[in-house]
């Protein structure tokens, strides 16, 4: 916390200890108490960590304690499960994670028309860097800024949408 500068040096050590079930108890207990630096200890271990399946536990228990992960922690983990091809996993946690109300409306599409505020990673609304007001005036433009990740079975699949323009000229 005195020297963020050494968070590159550190991380070796903390994905270490991440994975090291000797220090799990410890480790988890002392970043139950929410100090300044976990979110971003936590983010850059989700990232980093050679073997996600060694910090799974850790996460996990932080998951299941009072008050979980906050949004940045959680989208960081459902990221590195998704990017190890570990869909089940990675779905089952975020959506684990959603209110009563929000896990009645699961389907192959989450939050299809915007019901919701989107959430922050996982399964939701991905929105890039870019805002979200767009003028095309007549001409074609590559936009692939809003995306959302499907966990689907096996299969053939058709998308339909809707859309509702303000404005449109």
């Amino acid at each position: 916390r005195l020297n963020p500068g050494l968070m590159p040096r550190m991380l070796p050590i903390l994905n270490g200890l991440a994975g090291s079930p000797l220090a799990l108890d410890v480790l988890s207990e002392h970043l139950q108490r929410q100090p300044p630096w976990r979110t971003s200890m936590l983010v850059q271990v989700a990232r980093n960590a050679e073997d996600a399946g060694a910090i799974a536990p850790l996460f996990d228990r932080l998951r299941k304690a009072p008050g979980g992960l906050a949004p940045p922690e959680l989208a960081a983990w459902l990221d590195r499960l998704a990017k190890d091809g570990q869909w089940g996993p990675a779905y089952l946690t975020w959506a684990s994670q959603l209110s009563p109300e929000r896990q009645r409306s699961l389907g192959n599409v989450f939050n299809g028309g915007f019901e919701w505020e989107p959430g922050v990673g996982g399964f939701d609304w991905r929105f890039g860097r870019v805002s979200l007001r767009v003028a095309f005036e007549d001409q074609r433009v590559r936009f692939r800024h809003v995306s959302q990740l499907l966990a689907l079975a096996p299969g053939r699949y058709r998308l339909q949408g809707r859309a509702r323009p303000d404005q449109l000229r």
